[in-house]
This record gives C-alpha cells, structure tokens and sequence, in this order.
C-alpha cells in the first residue's frame, strides 16, 4: 500500500511541478532555487522508492489518484491562482463533500445527471442576463458578426467590395477566419433580432455544440452511461481555454472547425473495415468543415495516417477524398496568413513562444487552465484507452508543440482549448473504471469536484472567471443612437483602434449604424500603432489637412488625449471649426465645418455593398470619387475608372461620364 501511494504521489508531484510551477521546500532544497527542480527532484525519489517497495512492478492507488489533485490544489497559489479551481472552490467543495458525505448520500449517477442539467440551464441563464439587451462584443466577435453579415449580404459570392468601411475595403479575411460556415449557419439565427440573434449564436457555438460535440464523440466511441455522464461533465468543463477563445478573444471559425475536427477524430478512433456509408460521409463532412481552419487537421494527422496504413481500400479511398478536398483550401483559406510567422522564423528563428520562454514554459502554458481533475487522471487513463485515441490525443500534443515552437503565444493557447476535450476522453474512461474501487470518501470528493467542475463553468458565464467576456456598453450604444439620427454620412476615427471600442473592434459599426467609417483597420491587422493620417504638428498641418479632406468625414472621432489636445488648440486646425458635439465613454466625437463631396457634381448618392450609385446632372470628363479604387470595380455610364492617388490614398477617377445614372459596382459579385 506504501509503495502505491508513493508512485502516485511521485506521478503527482511531477505532473504538479510542470503546470503549476513546482513547490518550494526550503530544508530539502540542497541548495538548489529552481522550485520546478525540488517538485520534480521529489516526484522522482518517491516514484524510485515505491517502485523498490513494490519490487519494480508498478501498480498505482486509485484512492490516492482522486485524493491528490485535492490536496495539492490546496498547497500552493500559483496552481489554484491560475488554473481551473480557485480559492473561492475550496470552501463551496469542502461543504459540498460534507453535504455529500453526512447528508444526502444519494445515488452518483442520479446527482451527476441533476448537475449536468443545472450546468445547461445555469449556463445559459448566467450568459444571457450577463449579456442583457445588449451586445456581446468581445475583441473579435464583433469582428465575426460584420463578417457574418458580408457573407450573407454578398449572395455567398466573395471577397466582397465594402464602401462603408475606409472608403471601400476588399473582405478577403473572411476565407483566413474560418468565417464561411459559421456564416451560413447565423443565416438561421437572424430571424431573432440584430442583437438578440447574435447573442444566441455566440452561446450556441461557444456551449450548445460543445454539448453536441462532446455528446456525439461519447456515442461514436460506445460509452456507458457512466462514462458518457463523467465525460459530458469533464468535457464541457475541460478548460477555461475553450472559453477564452469563444468568451473572450470570440474566434469562432476556430471553435466551429476544431468541434467538427474532433468528431472526425472520434470517427477515426472507431473506425474498422467495416465502416458504414454513412460513416464515409460524416468523416468526409467533418474533415471538410474543419478545413477551413487548417491548424485543427494538422491535430489529425496521426490518425489519419493510421487509417490510411492499416484499412481497407475502400477507407483509404474516403480519407483521401476528404483530405484531397480539404487541405487545399484549409492552405488556401488560411496559408496567408501564417506567411508572416513563417517567413521571419526562417530568417530569424525566433519568432516562436518555445524560442523566448523554452519548453517548459511551452508545456505550463498549454496545460494551465486544463481541468486538474483531467490532468491527474490522465496518465493513468492513457493505460485504459486503444491505441487510436492515444494517436488521438499525441496528434493535438504534437500540434501544441509544434506551433508554440514557430508561432506566438496565443496560437499555442488556442490550441489547448480543445486539448482538454481531448484528454478529458481518457480521464473519463479511467475514472469510471476505478469508480467501484474507491472508499466511500474518495467517492464522495471526486463526485463533489465534478459538480464543481459545472460550478466553476456556470460562473465563467455570469463573467466571474479570471478570463472575463465585455458587452456593448450603455455610452457606445448611446452613441450608435446619435449616429443613426445624424444626417451626416463618414466618420473618421484617429488614433490606432485595437480594443478600444468597448473592448472590441470596430468592424460591425457600419451594420449597427448604417453609416461609413474610416480607421486604421476595423479588425486585427497589427499591433504596432499607425495612423491613418499623418500626426498634425507644427510642419505637418497640411498633410494631415489634406488626408482628411481626401477621406471626406463629416465627423472626427478620437480617445486618444494627443488627438484631442491638436484637435481643440492648434491654432492652424482651429481654423477649420472643429468643434465637439458629442462624447461617449473616453470617445469625443468633432463636427467638421468644412464643406467636402465624397463625389463632386452628384446628386441623390446610393451606397450598397459591393454597389455605388448617383446621378449626374449633365455630361463630366472627369468625376473623382473618394472611395478606394479596386481593379474589380467596373462602371456603367462611363468609359473608363482609374486610380487616383489622393495625399496617400488610392482613390477612384471616372473618365468621360455621361449624364444620368452611374453605377460603380464590383465585377466579382455581378
């Protein structure tokens, strides 16, 4: 019995020391600092001396396995600070174990199923009184909603020519974001209300298919009902990572793909030479949907390489179809994008997250926020499972690997979001095998931190979590109230926008207030501040003048106290009666006096995406229009467009126009 607590310990310790940054023993550290050493100096000497108890045959206690994530989520802050479990747990799990232990006494089965369901309802009802009547508008997901709204205003014909965002912009990041799915499904979620519809969707693809997903890999790989209860709760409630990145970074062509990615993987673990058509077909489906985030096929990898050596003809043929149809356009989609990381890595070889902060940072970050209860139940779950889900689990490893050695930080922790679904596979089949061997209060302790394990994900919902989601703010939605009143048409906002704008991007404005906008870039597109328009001093009035009267804005919108410090005192521009008309948040809003026409000569100005519309009132040889020039713009009612390069910008010139209607529109989407 001695020698099985100390290899489990010594199992602990180590897997404790790697995520949770080790533990600090002063009289034993023989003058060795490093606290991730001590950790897993002491694993080592107790897994060594409960092997020699044992005479070498190894053999491990299930009691101590459930016991051990409990007491050493209690030892030391950094773990619990950081991980799934914090301080505030402790005293709901020590009265839950007593309610558990002394009181009720009821049957698991029956009160793990009363708390899934209060993990469903809670979940939803923290989330949507949370979000309120408002928008859900964190970092990207305002990004996806504008997206969303491209692709089904553009009759799915893409990339889209925008005239309400920087004069005309070409959408071609919808293809790099994994938005084209995702997009046709908001289709069915449009009915309920500009805001409501996208509150819903946001929910459904964060929890309602997670649920789904998990739910359906459980069916495919012939769970108990046991099992699949333990593996709903540990799924669902694998990692704050799944929720960061659909709560709080919004990145939901990621999650759409990754959930399909993990069916297929769950379709591949099962599969044999008997696979059904319609187990062809799902494959094929699931590998196409997750193709379109590339990154999340690579996990697979390993599988399908299995599947591919060791089947039938036939199976061969289904993958190779998928993976012909897929990669492809999972590169082509998405390839651009990563050009960058890529490219310095090769000439600098530092650009990943392992090259700064080395491997064991690389592993504490993909694992931190990973349930602990999975963590420690997975080694020994990896003695329970088939060969395939091992590949299952090595190829999202891998993966993790692999990115944090050539990508930035962030790609690395996207990947673990859905790591911890993955490794919740094995520690639900390895916990409710050794279920009926544990004593009653082993039973009791891991049946309490399963249900806080559905407590905790409750409360990343109610915004409670140490990754928090932020929602359309009263002072921004009054503003996009003052601006669908105002008659004015451009809005130019100085300054570079990151999350400013309550706390996401810019890109939905022109869907929430039917006006047209100019930034530096409404979405992500570097974190190096740059501006639109040349820095207004003393030297430089005049280019910063004449950018703007190329851009044509009717309003001046800026946090940023230099802009406004220039704005309201440079004598130079004070000239031009910028005066403040509105403020929201840290937000000042400056009417430009200044007369200026967006096209000269005009009347009765129709802007439609990937469409420009007016009316000559007699014959022009040349017409400028402030709108970015494309070269699949085309014109009807002129001979000719061309660019014109107006202080920096790229604008459009129209040759030999007649009189009557002109229409400018994209050539793509006629």
């Amino acid at each position: 019995m001695l020698g099985s607590f100390l290899l489990t310990i010594g199992v602990g310790l180590i897997t404790y020391g790697i995520v949770g940054g080790g533990l600090y023993f002063p009289v034993f550290s023989f003058g060795i600092t490093d606290q991730f050493r001590q950790t897993g100096l002491l694993g080592c000497l107790s897994i060594l001396i409960g092997l020699l108890l044992l005479r070498g045959k190894p053999a491990f206690s299930p009691n101590t396995i459930i016991f051990l994530p409990f007491l050493l989520l209690l030892s030391h802050n950094q773990f619990s600070g950081k991980a799934f479990f914090s301080h505030y747990f402790y005293v709901a799990e020590f009265l839950v174990l007593l309610a558990l232990f002394f009181v009720f006494k009821p049957p698991v089965d029956l009160i793990l199923k009363f708390f899934v369901l209060v993990l469903i309802l809670g979940s939803g009802y923290n989330y949507f009184r949370t979000v309120g009547d408002t928008l859900i508008f964190s970092d990207d997901l305002p990004s996806f909603y504008y997206r969303f709204n491209i692709i089904l205003n553009s009759n799915f014909l893409l990339p889209s020519y925008d005239p309400f965002w920087n004069m005309g912009t070409n959408w071609t990041d919808i293809f790099a974001t994994g938005s084209i799915p995702v997009g046709l499904l908001f289709y069915f979620f449009r009915p309920l209300g500009l805001f409501e519809s996208f509150n819903v969707f946001v929910f459904f693809i964060v929890f309602v298919l997670s649920f789904l997903t998990v739910f359906t890999v459980s069916r495919i790989l012939k769970f108990d009902k046991f099992s699949t209860l333990i593996f709903l709760i540990l799924g669902l409630c694998s990692s704050l990572h799944l929720f960061r990145w659909g709560l709080k970074y919004g990145t939901l062509g990621y999650i759409f793909s990754a959930h399909f990615c993990l069916i297929a993987g769950s379709i591949l673990v099962s599969w044999n030479k008997n696979a059904t058509a319609l187990s062809k077909i799902a494959l094929w489906i699931c590998l196409f949907l997750g193709s379109f985030w590339p990154l999340n096929i690579l996990c697979l990898v390993p599988l399908l390489a299995q599947v591919l050596i060791f089947n039938g003809f036939s199976i061969n043929l289904v993958v190779l179809l998928a993976t012909s149809l897929a990669l492809p356009i999972a590169t082509i989609f998405h390839g651009l994008i990563y050009s960058e990381f890529f490219d310095r890595w090769l000439i600098t070889r530092d650009t990943g997250y392992v090259f700064h902060h080395g491997i064991k940072e690389l592993l504490r970050n993909t694992l931190l926020g990973i349930n602990p209860l999975i963590l420690f139940s997975v080694p020994f779950g990896f003695l329970h499972v088939s060969n395939s889900v091992r590949l299952l689990i090595i190829g999202y490893l891998v993966a993790a690997l692999g990115f944090g050695s050539v990508l930035p930080k962030l790609e690395l922790s996207r990947v673990a979001s859905h790591l911890g679904i993955a490794l919740a596979v094995p520690a639900a089949v390895y916990i409710s095998s050794i279920f009926g061997r544990l004593n009653h209060f082993c039973k009791c302790l891991l049946t309490s931190m399963l249900i806080l394990s559905c407590l905790q994900t409750i409360l990343v919902f109610k915004n409670a979590s140490f990754d928090t989601f932020s929602v359309l703010e009263k002072p921004y939605l009054r503003f996009i109230e003052w601006s669908n009143n105002s008659d004015q048409k451009r809005f130019l906002f100085l300054g570079h926008m990151l999350h400013d704008f309550s706390g996401g991007h810019l890109a939905v404005l022109p869907y929430l207030v039917k006006k047209e906008f100019v930034a530096y870039f409404p979405t992500h597109r570097s974190w190096k501040p740059i501006e639109i328009v040349p820095v207004a001093d003393g030297r430089k009035t005049h280019k910063f003048e004449n950018a703007v009267d190329a851009i044509c804005p009717d309003f001046l919108i800026t946090n940023r106290r230099f802009w406004k410090r220039i704005i309201s005192k440079n004598s130079k521009i004070k000239k031009n009666k910028y005066r403040r008309v509105f403020h929201f948040g840290p937000f000042s809003v400056f009417k430009r006096a200044s007369t200026c026409h967006v096209i000269p000569f005009s009347e009765a100005l129709k802007v439609r995406l990937n469409e420009i519309e007016f009316y000559l009132p007699e014959d022009q040889e040349f017409v400028p229009v402030k709108y970015a020039f494309n070269k699949h713009l085309k014109v009807d009612g002129c001979d000719a467009i061309i660019p014109v390069d107006v202080s920096g910008f790229t604008l459009i010139g129209l040759r030999n126009c007649s009189r009557g209607s002109i229409r400018i529109f994209n050539s793509l989407q006629k």
